[in-house]
């Protein structure tokens, strides 16, 4: 259950991810700087199975996992290892061919089915889907946004939001104000539809605001408040760009 929207500016990209889990799940851990045999990476931290489901590097690759609930509705079986472990070592690759290279060595039926989204520097990006038996690839761009899941009545939430995203950025303009809005919307007559959902077992627990820049990188990390519907003040990460 997440939201992924992304907008171009110049010298890079602004990308925003609602992270809808469990209220029995753990809380995250807000981004640290991740050290993986492949490189590093900056990204929050899921204590439950140790990965992360979203993280950038210094060159301005971002990787993020989200749930393939279809694939999942249709029976087939969980795999052992957490979706998270993909994002561990993903992340810190700088080129889409490495990552395809690292996926053609792993077995699909190790993993429960997702949608895996890498978004280049430039604010390309690119979509690896499994159903837990085989992989296919994609392109997806701003123009096709957002990209997002639920577990519960899956058609129309999803068609819902996707009606909320285009009411917010008219004609596939996205702004960063209008990605801000959509990610932060909710309807209260609709919680479960709206992109910073609720319901009586799960919610948006955390938005995370990734804007990469000429020169720098910016991570916000806001985690759901307490009360309300709002989000608490961000923790942040200033991330230096590698030339």
């Amino acid at each position: 259950m997440c939201t992924v929207s992304w907008s171009l500016e110049k010298g890079g990209y602004r990308l925003f991810f609602n992270r809808d889990e469990q209220l029995s799940r753990a809380p995250a851990e807000a981004p640290i700087e991740w050290t993986e045999a492949t490189g590093a990476f900056y990204g929050p931290k899921d204590p439950v199975g140790g990965g992360t489901w979203i993280g950038v590097n210094s060159e301005g690759w971002t990787t993020a996992v989200l749930n393939f609930y279809d694939a999942a509705v249709e029976g087939v079986e969980q795999g052992a290892k957490s979706r998270g472990e993909l994002v561990r070592s993903l992340a810190p690759l700088k080129e889409k061919k490495a990552v395809k290279a690292a996926l053609s060595k792993l077995s699909m039926k190790d993993f429960a089915p997702f949608h895996l989204l890498r978004v280049s520097p430039a604010g390309e990006g690119s979509l690896w889907t499994s159903d837990g038996k085989k992989l296919r690839t994609g392109v997806v761009s701003p123009e096709s946004l957002p990209i997002t899941t639920s577990s519960f009545d899956t058609e129309r939430v999803t068609e819902r939001r996707k009606a909320i995203y285009s009411s917010l950025n008219a004609g596939g303009n996205s702004s960063a104000d209008g990605l801000k809005m959509f990610h932060r919307y909710f309807d209260n007559s609709d919680p479960a539809a709206s992109v910073s959902m609720r319901r009586d077992d799960a919610e948006t627990v955390s938005l995370s605001e990734i804007h990469v820049k000429a020169k720098a990188i910016t991570f916000d990390y806001f985690e759901r408040a307490e009360e309300g519907t709002g989000f608490k003040s961000p923790v942040s990460l200033k991330i230096q760009r590698a030339k």
